[in-house]
């Protein structure tokens, strides 16, 4: 092999390398970030976030969706793993309390029939 196609390679593995440890070191700096955000928030699961509570409430609502397997039940959230678990619990909770409409689905406007309205009227 010619001298310079093999300082060619040694120099593309060095950069790969540089860009792997550019990825770890911010990979590393979002993760401090998310789990010092979450902490600074002080959020503790509400009693029913463990699975065999929420699918209770979820069958009365009539969700037909796939319900957690993870436990947050009265548990500090300290971390983005727990922040995930959560926010899956929390969206159980949102589509109980809007009859199983996401927020999009949702009417944008308030009607006195509650039925809603999806725009302005003229």
């Amino acid at each position: 092999m010619s001298r310079p196609c093999r300082f060619a390679g040694i120099i593309a593995g060095l950069v790969l390398i540089a860009f792997g440890v550019g990825a770890i070191v911010i990979g590393l700096a979002g993760r401090n970030e998310v789990n010092a955000s979450v902490k600074r928030e002080h959020i503790v699961g509400s009693p029913d976030m463990k699975p065999s509570m929420i699918a209770a409430g979820a069958k009365a609502a009539g969700l037909h969706i796939a319900l957690p397997t993870c436990d947050v039940a009265g548990k500090a959230i300290t971390n983005g793993g727990d922040a995930k678990c959560f926010a899956s619990y929390m969206r159980i909770h949102a589509l109980e309390a809007t009859g199983g409409q996401t927020y999009a689905q949702m009417p944008q406007y308030a009607t006195t029939d509650g039925r809603g309205t999806c725009g302005l009227s003229s």
